[in-house]
């Protein structure tokens, strides 16, 4: 028996190329997603620096971290009720070629009427 519940959790990490470069992928992704998998609730998140960087920072408020880095990364997070399939990450990576996916299976709860 299939679960009404079950979506497919995805995390797409763009990479740091540039505000507009990355602005142009979001707005390919978020179409994708709104006319392709019918994606209604998508969450654009932006982070304060990339992991990957190897220097050890040291801010001391938040307006350093954003003078340090005006372009800071971005992560569009969304869920789909659907099987995701290889076909759809495929079509992700061709609007990122460089970013980076993880996706898991969860439980949509919705809160009682």
């Amino acid at each position: 028996m299939e679960d009404q519940n079950a979506v497919t959790m995805v995390r797409l990490y763009l990479p740091q190329e540039g505000h507009s470069a990355r602005k142009t992928q979001m707005e390919r992704v978020l179409h994708f997603l709104r006319d392709q998998l019918n994606v209604h609730e998508v969450t654009i998140l932006t982070g304060l620096m990339e992991a990957q960087e190897r220097h050890k920072p040291h801010y001391e408020t938040v307006t350093d971290v954003l003078r340090r880095n005006p372009d800071p990364p971005a992560v569009i997070e969304f869920f789909c009720e659907s099987e995701v399939t290889v076909s759809t990450w495929k079509k992700l990576f061709e609007l990122v070629p460089d970013g980076e996916l993880v996706h898991w299976q969860a439980k949509c709860l919705k809160a009682p009427l």
